[in-house]
């Protein structure tokens, strides 16, 4: 008998944070600071095995003419979102017990700027919804790409409509 080790996803994701946080921790504990307060960037992961079993659901009503494929990927963006939104609530109920506080969020990309202990921090890892850890700058570019498409957005809708090639039936 032969005992392969399995790796799963959520496994793999699982060491990336943890050396994502401990490579995060010990790059902050070079900045000559104080080891107080920190402020990092914390990716957070909605449930998957949920949005997964309500996309199969879906792929279903779909197959059967019960609904059309672009209703199936508007509600899915729905439940996108809905996930995000609850992986947020479980994160903030969480941190909050950790002592670690939310100074700001991105939540269409499920991203928080997190202030507390480096202890606290790391702790933080061992939460279900959170992803990943990284410097506190990530948040700021995070948001910085958000506004910047945001803008080519309302760009583009502000253009008049060019010419198209529409045909009369």
């Amino acid at each position: 008998m032969t005992d392969k080790p399995t790796v799963n996803r959520r496994r793999v994701l699982e060491l990336t944070g943890v050396g994502t946080g401990v490579a995060v921790a010990g790059c902050m504990g070079q900045t000559g600071g104080s080891g107080d307060s920190r402020e990092v960037a914390v990716s957070l992961q909605p449930d998957q095995e949920e949005l997964q079993t309500r996309q199969r659901e879906l792929q279903q009503e779909v197959l059967a003419g019960n609904t059309t494929q672009e209703e199936a990927q508007q509600e899915i963006q729905t439940l996108q979102q809905e996930a995000l939104a609850d992986a947020i609530d479980t994160a903030e109920d969480s941190f909050g017990e950790l002592g670690l506080s939310i100074e700001d969020q991105l939540d269409s990309q499920g991203l928080l700027l997190v202030s507390g202990a480096d202890g606290d921090i790391l702790d933080a890892l061992d939460e279900d919804v959170v992803q990943a850890i990284a410097a506190g700058g990530l948040f700021e570019q995070a948001r910085a790409a958000q506004e910047q498409q945001q803008q080519q957005q309302q760009q583009q809708q502000q253009q008049p409509p060019t010419e198209t090639n529409e045909s009369s039936e």
